[in-house]
């Protein structure tokens, strides 16, 4: 894959920044105090916000499911119970 090629794919997708991001040009960059590094911690820091946002989402999905799950349970019981009296035990 060629220069240009590559570039013509790249320029297919979006670009996805923090929301502190501050563009500079190639000029004022090399002048710049916002170092690689800093630009690297900026990178990780945006995935772990984007993965603690994620863990979120999956646990209110998981309680919505246990809930659900408990309730449908207990509904069980009660119409056991009701149906069989309240001598039903439970191995």
């Amino acid at each position: 894959m060629d220069e240009h090629e590559f570039r013509r794919i790249l320029d297919l997708f979006p670009v996805v920044r923090s929301g502190n991001y501050c563009f500079q040009d190639e000029s004022g960059r090399a002048s710049s105090s916002h170092s690689a590094q800093d630009e690297v911690t900026e990178w990780m820091e945006g995935w772990t916000e984007m993965d603690k946002m994620d863990e979120l989402k999956e646990n209110k999905s998981q309680d919505a499911f246990w809930s659900k799950l408990r309730a449908a349970a207990e509904r069980k019981r009660v119409s056991l119970i009701t149906l069989f009296g309240t001598n039903l035990k439970v191995e």
